[in-house]
C-alpha cells in the first residue's frame, strides 16, 4: 500500500485545509511514499506510526480491526487516521469504523481511500462515497472533502468532486475501468460511531429529508485531471449557450442539436459539456430532470438535443450570462 503523489495533493487540499491538531498520525496497514512528498508533514502531523494484522511489513501495532476492543494505550492517541485502502480487506467493517472512532481524538480527521469500481477479488467490499458520507453524517462527523478518482493509468487520474446525490440518477453501466474513492472527515465534538445510516438516496425517494446529508464542507466543481500530483492545464472550448426557454418548475432548456451525439444516454454515455452561469461552473451535471424541476440550484442534464437546467438560485435567467465548454478536439 502507499500514497501516491496524486493522493498526496487531495489529501493536502482537503484535510490541510482543515487541519487537525497537531499530533501523531496512524496508518491502517503500512504504508510508503510512492515519490509523494510526505503529506503528513507538510500539514505539522506527527510521527508516523502503522496498525496492521501481521508484522510482516513491520508496523508499529499489532492490532486486528475486526477486534471488539482497542489496546488502552491507543484509545484517542492519533490526530489523523489514514485509511490508504484497509477497510476493504477487514470483514467486521462496522468493527473497524468503532476502532477508527476510538483511535481518533477529538477534532482529529480520518481519511478513506477505498476501492469503489474495478477492484473484483482485491478485498471483501468496494465502497461507494454514500456509504462513507452517509454514515458520517448520521454519526455526527464533519465532512472535509470528497473525490471520486478515475485511474487513467501513467499517473493520471481524473478527479470529480463529490457532493451527496450528484450521480444518484447515472445508469446502470455508466462507471467503468478503475475508481478510487477518497473521502475526509473531521471527528467533532459530540460525534459517535454507532448511528445507524439510511441511505440518502432513499431517503430523498421516501421523504425522510432529516436523514439526507447537506452539502456543507463539500462543494461541487467541475472534474480536473492529475498527472504525478500537478494539476493538468484544461484545454476547452467555451460557446454562448442559446437562450433558454421556460420549462417546468425550475427547468430551462437550450436547443443543442449540433451536439446530441455527445449526450448523456440510458446506456451510460456521460456527455462533457460543463455549463457555466457569469463564468462560475453550476453542477452537478448529469441529474435527473425532476430534481431539476423540484431542486434546481444549478442542476443540469446535457439530454438529446437539449440541455436541461437550472439557475444558481432557480431566479429566471435574466441579465446573466451563459456558457458552456467542451474539451477540443484534438
Amino acid at each position: 500500500m502507499g500514497i501516491d503523489p496524486n493522493l498526496a495533493y487531495l489529501l493536502q487540499a482537503a484535510a490541510g485545509a482543515h487541519p487537525p491538531p497537531p499530533g501523531p498520525v496512524v496508518t491502517l496497514g503500512v504504508q510508503t511514499l510512492r515519490g509523494a512528498p510526505d503529506p503528513f508533514v507538510a500539514m505539522g502531523l506527527g510521527p508516523v506510526e502503522s496498525i496492521d494484522v501481521s508484522d510482516f511489513e513491520g508496523c508499529t501495532h499489532l492490532f486486528d480491526l475486526n477486534a471488539t476492543e482497542l489496546p488502552p494505550g491507543l484509545r484517542e492517541r492519533y490526530s489523523l487516521v489514514y485509511d490508504g485502502g484497509t477497510l476493504e480487506h477487514v470483514f467486521d467493517t462496522r468493527a473497524a469504523l468503532r476502532n477508527i472512532f476510538g483511535l481518533l481524538r477529538t477534532d482529529g480527521v480520518v481519511v478513506h481511500a477505498s476501492p469503489v469500481n474495478g477492484w473484483v477479488e482485491h478485498g471483501f467490499y468496494q465502497f461507494s462515497p454514500t456509504f462513507f458520507v452517509d454514515y458520517y453524517h448520521a454519526n455526527g462527523w464533519v465532512p472535509l472533502g470528497a473525490f471520486l478518482l478515475k485511474l487513467q493509468g501513467g499517473g493520471r487520474v481524473t478527479v470529480h468532486p463529490y457532493v451527496p446525490g450528484m450521480w444518484d440518477a447515472l445508469p446502470a453501466g455508466a462507471i467503468t475501468g478503475l475508481w478510487l474513492g477518497l473521502t475526509v472527515f473531521r471527528k467533532a465534538p459530540g460525534a459517535r460511531w454507532d448511528a445507524v445510516p439510511q441511505q440518502s438516496l432513499y431517503c430523498k425517494i421516501y421523504g425522510d429529508p432529516s436523514s439526507t446529508p447537506t452539502e456543507a464542507g463539500l462543494a461541487y466543481a467541475p472534474p480536473f485531471e492529475l498527472a504525478d500530483g500537478v494539476v493538468v492545464a484544461e484545454d476547452r472550448v467555451m460557446r454562448p449557450l442559446p437562450p433558454p426557454r421556460p420549462g417546468v418548475g425550475h427547468e430551462w432548456h437550450a436547443h443543442l442539436p449540433e451536439l446530441e451525439r455527445l449526450a448523456d444516454t440510458s446506456e451510460g454515455r456521460l456527455s462533457p459539456l460543463l455549463l457555466f452561469e457569469d463564468g462560475r461552473p453550476l453542477g452537478p451535471p448529469h441529474a435527473a430532470h425532476e430534481a431539476i424541476r423540484t431542486r434546481g440550484r444549478g442542476l443540469y442534464s446535457h439530454w438529446g438535443a437539449w440541455l436541461h437546467f437550472s439557475t444558481s438560485d432557480n431566479a429566471p435567467p435574466g441579465d446573466r450570462i451563459y456558457t458552456y465548454a467542451l474539451p477540443r478536439p484534438p
